[in-house]
């Protein structure tokens, strides 16, 4: 009688961790869903890659994307936490317009690491969700500017190729300087170089080459923490002969730029 009631608790309670394991399975798979998350994702990088959403919009998909990745699967959740501090780092630390993607728009080598580790946490929060069946247009979006980009440098060399005194963006700001350079500023020797490069960036990717006038286009903007002078200067270097201009805008002639604001 004594064994039977033995033998009748082990099978009761083998049935108990039987259910008990069956249930907790379940419920340990049916609560998370990673598709709120991707979706808020794609729909955050999609927009700034094409620039068409605003700052406001950009910060409150940000807070979206951390409220929905915490339902998400254990590497979502870990990957988008890696993508919203680098996504946030980006919104405040950028004058015009935040991106994800290295050497972009507006860039200035300060933000380089911010270009960076937004990007690998991009690469990585995307891949996660392709791995859960949520694919992504950014990478079409990124292959579609890359080839843009490669299309406009390859018929940019073939229009330098004539004249070649002056054959890159580089060049044509090393011309620049070296103009600059025999120019003076104020009276105690200094250079306007100098003054360029104690108060402005070298925006390059704001730079271009243009085809009617054969004339590199160099940007140069004001540093954060600067008041003195224009805002923008813009300089213009024939490719064939190396001839410099400044455009009408950077001659204010004020006496607080001590002579260099007139080329």
């Amino acid at each position: 009688m004594r064994t039977q009631k033995i033998n009748s608790f082990l099978k009761n309670f083998h049935v108990m961790i039987l259910i008990f394991l069956i249930f907790g399975c379940q419920s340990a798979i049916q609560y998370y869903d990673s598709e709120p998350a991707c979706k808020v994702f794609f729909e955050l990088t999609e927009g700034v890659m094409k620039d068409e959403m605003p700052i406001n919009e950009i910060k409150i998909k940000i807070r979206e994307l951390e409220i929905t990745s915490m339902k998400s699967s254990d590497e979502i959740l870990v990957t988008s936490s890696r993508f919203i501090r680098a996504a946030e780092e980006a919104v405040a630390n950028y004058y015009d317009y935040p991106t994800f993607m290295p050497l972009a728009y507006d860039d200035t080598y300060e933000h380089m690491e911010i270009h960076v580790e937004s990007y690998l946490a991009l690469k990585e929060l995307t891949e996660a969700c392709e791995k859960e069946g949520f694919p992504s247009k950014t990478k079409e979006i990124i292959k579609s500017e890359t080839e843009v980009k490669n299309s406009e440098s390859v018929n940019q060399e073939n229009i330098l190729r004539e004249n070649s005194k002056i054959p890159s963006i580089d060049s044509a700001n090393n011309e620049l300087m070296k103009f600059l350079k025999s120019k003076t500023w104020g009276f105690f020797g200094g250079t306007c170089d100098q003054w360029v490069n104690m108060d402005y960036d070298f925006k390059k990717q704001k730079s271009y080459f243009i085809n009617e006038s054969n004339d590199w286009k160099i940007v140069w903007d004001l540093k954060p923490d600067k008041f003195l002078g224009p805002k923008t200067l813009i300089y213009y270097i024939n490719a064939e002969t190396g001839s410099v201009s400044g455009d009408t805008n950077n001659k204010q002639n004020s006496p607080i730029s001590e002579g260099c604001d007139k080329w």
